[in-house]
């Protein structure tokens, strides 16, 4: 995956084109990768920083310890972040526990267990969807 996401960037597609990327594993290695991809990135001949390329996609919260989630969060920011389990792998209850340990307020809370899924994958409320089927 992110080997995958770095071709992208840095094969300048995520700059000829708006993409909409949902890296999954709160970014995989790219996030903790760069400040080194951006300064070992010059060759690509991009007009930004790697960073910000990667900054553009989203995530989920799968990551097996609090400090990985709470980066993901940080480095993404709240609006690029949804809640993700990795289930059947993984056991949803434990992540939720791990997520309580993340500081977040009530606002973010709502937004990564809920808004950002909606709004980044298009989902549709069902009750709003029962309603305008009617």
């Amino acid at each position: 995956m992110s080997v995958a996401a770095s071709r992208l960037i840095l094969s300048g597609l995520m700059e000829r084109h708006d993409l909409k990327i949902v890296m999954s594993h709160t970014g995989g290695a790219l996030p903790y990768q760069s400040g080194r991809m951006d300064k070992n990135t010059k060759a690509a001949n991009l007009p930004r920083p790697v960073s910000e390329y990667m900054k553009r996609m989203y995530t989920d919260t799968v990551s097996p310890h609090t400090a990985g989630q709470k980066f993901a969060i940080e480095y993404y920011g709240i609006d690029r972040v949804m809640y993700g389990t990795d289930y059947p792998c993984w056991d949803p209850a434990t992540c939720l526990k791990l997520l309580e340990d993340v500081p977040l307020s009530a606002t973010d809370r709502q937004k990564l267990f809920y808004d950002n899924a909606r709004r980044i994958l298009g989902l549709k409320d069902p009750v709003a969807a029962r309603i305008a089927a009617e």
